[in-house]
């Protein structure tokens, strides 16, 4: 949300400098960079790197439903620079908003400090597709029993390397135990998952449930990781900049 232009103190401040000292090249080294921005709602956005000087970041106007993403401003945002490696993360204070060559772009300081954060834990992709799941009577449950067990569709609407969100027509209860099966730029995946609780009714009627996966090994986890990006890559290079509106 807006507010008022935040004073960090001189401590913060320098250890914000450090952290760029420390990671700054690093990132712009990448020639995949993305930029992700979360707001305080937990809304995720996509955008892209303009200019980095000290701790000021200038950085395209994210773009939704073919128009430009208009924040109140100033506003404070959680900022991911998403390498092919790994992830850093920051917060920032957006305060101005400009056109640059037929585009709007926004401007704003480093609030935090840079950190270095590992993929698998907190790069969350917001996305769409089927996936099918079983729901397991036990942890002990066999392969060879999966078959007699009732077959249920959903949609997940994000995914990460540690797991997703997914929408039903089910409630599903906290602890429950998958079996999940879903097909993510053309790589067939089969896992096991955990809910994380009670699934939050929807205005629509269906279940919004956090899923976290317990049985992916080192090969599904890099393949799953790799598909993640690679589809963060493609809807950058397929978005569509429409002239800037006021």
């Amino acid at each position: 949300m807006g507010g008022k232009k935040l004073t960090i103190n001189r401590k913060t401040q320098q250890e914000i400098i450090e952290s760029i000292h420390l990671h700054r090249d690093i990132i712009l080294k990448d020639m995949n960079l993305n930029l992700r921005l979360v707001n305080d709602e937990d809304h995720t956005y996509l955008s892209a790197l303009v200019k980095w000087e000290k701790d000021e970041v200038t950085f395209a106007a994210p773009i939704e439903q073919c128009d430009w993403v208009i924040f109140p401003l100033p506003i404070e945002l959680n900022l991911w620079f998403i390498t092919k490696q790994t992830v850093f993360s920051s917060r920032i204070q957006v305060t101005a908003r400009e056109q640059l060559d037929g585009k709007l772009i926004y401007k704003g300081k480093l609030i935090t400090p840079l950190s270095k954060k590992q993929q698998r834990a907190h790069f969350r992709l917001s996305t769409l597709f089927q996936v099918h799941y079983k729901v397991l009577p036990n942890e002990n449950t066999e392969d060879t029993s999966l078959e007699a067990l009732p077959l249920y569709s959903g949609t997940a609407v994000n995914i990460s390397v540690g797991g997703m969100c997914i929408v039903c027509e089910q409630q599903l209860k906290a602890e429950q135990l998958i079996d999940l099966t879903f097909c993510f730029l053309e790589n067939e995946f089969n896992v096991r998952g955990k809910v994380l609780g009670l699934g939050d009714k929807n205005e629509n009627g269906t279940f919004s449930h956090r899923i976290t996966f317990l049985n992916l090994d080192t090969t599904k986890e890099n393949l799953l990781s790799k598909s993640i990006f690679e589809k963060q890559r493609l809807l950058m290079r397929s978005s569509k900049q429409p002239l800037y509106k006021k």
